[in-house]
């Protein structure tokens, strides 16, 4: 209640907690819950002016303790499902990085040489198409490790 920037600024004029809180007591009855700087200090003005400070009942002033309370409740309520929403972002954001880092993982085993397993595969065997070894292995083989066939040619393929 005393954080809004109306309240603030009629605070800064002077005037203490106690009587804004009456302020915004008899404020909240005449115009509702949207709180202005210069209502708020008109209302001031008046109960100076009246003397009326002991005319609002202790009832109205708990009554907007309350409120103010019911308020700060639900602010609490906001930033813990504000925290709640932010970790699981996190969670989310974490499961993004391990799924895009399983399939580099992947891609990466999909390239390199089925035989040496330490060499990029870049020999295509014809007739089949297997792309599945290096240079080096792919000149001892007769037939393809994937299907059987007997290899008739190879050609290097670039991978950019």
């Amino acid at each position: 209640m005393f954080e809004h920037p109306a309240v603030l600024s009629v605070m800064e004029l002077g005037f203490s907690k106690d009587i804004l809180t009456k302020v915004i007591t008899v404020y909240r009855k005449r115009h509702g819950t949207d709180l202005c700087a210069e209502k708020l200090l008109h209302i001031v003005w008046e109960i100076e002016e009246n003397y009326d400070m002991d005319v609002i009942p202790e009832d109205d002033i708990i009554e907007t303790k309350q409120a103010n309370h019911n308020q700060e409740e639900r602010e609490c309520e906001r930033t813990c499902e504000d925290t709640e929403l932010t970790k699981k972002d996190e969670i989310t954001k974490t499961k993004g990085i391990d799924e895009l880092t399983e399939e580099n993982r992947e891609l990466r085993e999909q390239k390199i040489c089925k035989v040496c397993l330490d060499e990029e595969a870049s020999i295509v065997f014809l007739p089949c198409g297997h792309l599945v070894t290096c240079p080096m292995c792919a000149s001892a083989l007769r037939k393809c490790p994937v299907c059987r066939t007997y290899i008739r040619g190879t050609v290097k393929a670039i991978i950019s």
